[in-house]
C-alpha cells in the first residue's frame, strides 16, 4: 500500500490570513443589528484514502455565514484547500430554520435547518484531476449543553449529499456523488459588557438571533468527506478539526 504526507498549501494560509485578519478585528455590533454575520477559520487534520493508497493532509476551511434577526433564511460560504494531493472544496449556499416548538423563557433553544448548497470538488486521482459539481442538500442541527462559565456549549452535527454530481476524472465522466459529516462541539465564550436578552448556542453553520451581543466561538469535531470517482473508486478524508470564528 502505498502511504505519503501531504502538507498545507503556504499560498493557501496567506490568502487565509489576508482574509481573515481584517475580519476579525471588527468590533460586535450591538443587539439592533440588522444583519448578523460570522466569519472563521479552522484546522482540519485529514487521513485520506483511496484504493491503493492513503495519505495525511492538513487542509484549511475559510467560511463565512449570515442571518437575519428577524428572517429564517441564512446564507453560507465556505473552502477547504491548501493539501498537498489537491484538494479544493468550494460550497455556497441557503439555509431555512424550522420553526420548533419554545422551550421554557430564558432557556437555550434548540437549533435546526435544512440546507440546499452548490458545491465543487476537485482532488488528486491516478492520472490526474478529479472535478465534482452539482446541488446538494442536507440538514443542520445544534443541541445546547449548558452554559459554563456564562458563555454557551453546543453539540452541532451536519450532514450534507450531493448525490447528483457530474464528475470528470482521467477515466471519463459520470455520476459522482460527494457526502460531508460533521460533529462538532462548540463553545462561545460571554462577552463583558453584552447588553440585552442573554444569548443563545451557535452552531457551524452560522450565527442565529440569539447570538446577538456575543462575540468569539472555539470549536473542535470531526469531520468526513466521500466522493465517487466514475470507473475507478471512492476517496474519502476523515479526522478531527479545530478552529475560531467571529460574529459581527
Amino acid at each position: 500500500m502505498r502511504r505519503h504526507r501531504a502538507t498545507a498549501g503556504p499560498i493557501f494560509l496567506v490568502v487565509a490570513t489576508a482574509v481573515l485578519v481584517p475580519a476579525l478585528s471588527i468590533p460586535a455590533t450591538a443587539q439592533t443589528a440588522a444583519f448578523q454575520h460570522q466569519v472563521g477559520i479552522q484546522a482540519y487534520f485529514a487521513q485520506g484514502s483511496s484504493p491503493g493508497a492513503t495519505w495525511t493532509s492538513t487542509l484549511w476551511r475559510l467560511e463565512y455565514a449570515g442571518v437575519h434577526p428577524t428572517s429564517p433564511f441564512g446564507l453560507s460560504a465556505a473552502v477547504l484547500g491548501g493539501g498537498g494531493m489537491g484538494e479544493t472544496f468550494w460550497t455556497v449556499g441557503a439555509s431555512y430554520r424550522l420553526p420548533l416548538r419554545s422551550m421554557a423563557a430564558g432557556a437555550a433553544q434548540p437549533v435546526v435547518r435544512v440546507k440546499a448548497e452548490y458545491g465543487s470538488f476537485r482532488f488528486n486521482v491516478p492520472g490526474g484531476q478529479a472535478t465534482s459539481a452539482g446541488v446538494g442538500f442536507g440538514l443542520e442541527a445544534a443541541l445546547p449543553l449548558g452554559a459554563p462559565r456564562g458563555g454557551h456549549l453546543a453539540l452541532v452535527a451536519d450532514y450534507v449529499s450531493f448525490g447528483s454530481n457530474a464528475t470528470t476524472a482521467p477515466l471519463g465522466s459520470g455520476a459522482g456523488p460527494v457526502s460531508t459529516y460533521t460533529l462538532a462541539l462548540v463553545y462561545k465564550p460571554a462577552r463583558a459588557g453584552a447588553q440585552g436578552p442573554a444569548p443563545g448556542v451557535i452552531y457551524a453553520g452560522g450565527p442565529d438571533r440569539e447570538l446577538m451581543g456575543e462575540d468569539w466561538a472555539f470549536t473542535a469535531g470531526a469531520r468526513s468527506i466521500s466522493a465517487e470517482v466514475p470507473f475507478t473508486s471512492r476517496h474519502t478524508w476523515t479526522g478531527f478539526f479545530i478552529g475560531v470564528s467571529k460574529s459581527f
